[in-house]
């Protein structure tokens, strides 16, 4: 359904051809009136007919108001794929008061054609609970990814020393993250995507 072309080094970084979309599908007007379209159906049959893949996420906003026959397909496709997640579209209308709106990166409430969203990322902090009782180290290489974190010398784990490692991790991945951001922020700019979007 999506495609882009891209250079082999950008591939190289990333599994699953992503495309950073997400189709938000379902969901209902204010007045009552349901968003589903055989459109909704076919969407969600693309994960038989093509397979699941990390991109589109497909996202359901979800209501007790539904169609049965919806809900029940998408239960189905659910069990079988475990490629679809789910949005609460009566707590996002109640709370957001507008029922025109899209789920943008993945997770993030927006009101199309209003709103933008910039790219957003996730921190998994299992793994900054590892390089803090590694010393910073990752567990698979050696290979240290955050600096100045003390080894933890003693036979067992210490919560006051690892707590204190883990907050300096999480520090440093902020700093990252905040970087990282400002940088994307930049080339979004330089090169005008959002800025022709919503124009």
């Amino acid at each position: 359904m999506v495609r882009h072309l891209r250079m082999q080094s950008y591939n190289d970084i990333f599994a699953g051809d992503p495309t950073w979309v997400t189709e938000s599908l379902g969901g209902r007007f204010n007045d009552g009136r349901t968003k589903v379209t055989k459109t909704s159906f076919r969407f969600l049959q693309t994960l038989y007919n093509l397979g699941p893949s990390p991109e589109p996420n497909l996202t359901v906003l979800w209501s007790p108001e539904l169609p049965e026959g919806f809900k029940e397909f998408c239960a189905k496709v659910s069990i079988d794929t475990s490629s679809i997640q789910y949005e609460n579209d009566d707590l996002m209308r109640e709370v957001r008061q507008s029922d025109d709106y899209g789920i943008a990166c993945c997770v993030s409430y927006q009101e199309i054609g209003k709103q933008i969203q910039f790219f957003g990322a996730r921190c998994n902090l299992a793994k900054a609970l590892l390089l803090a009782i590694n010393g910073g180290r990752c567990e698979n290489t050696g290979t240290v990814m955050v600096k100045n974190i003390p080894v933890l010398t003693s036979d067992t784990l210490k919560f006051e020393e690892v707590m204190d490692n883990y907050k300096k991790v999480l520090i440093e991945i902020a700093r990252v993250y905040n970087e990282a951001m400002n940088i994307i922020h930049y080339m979004h700019d330089k090169y005008y995507y959002e800025k022709a979007q919503m124009a």
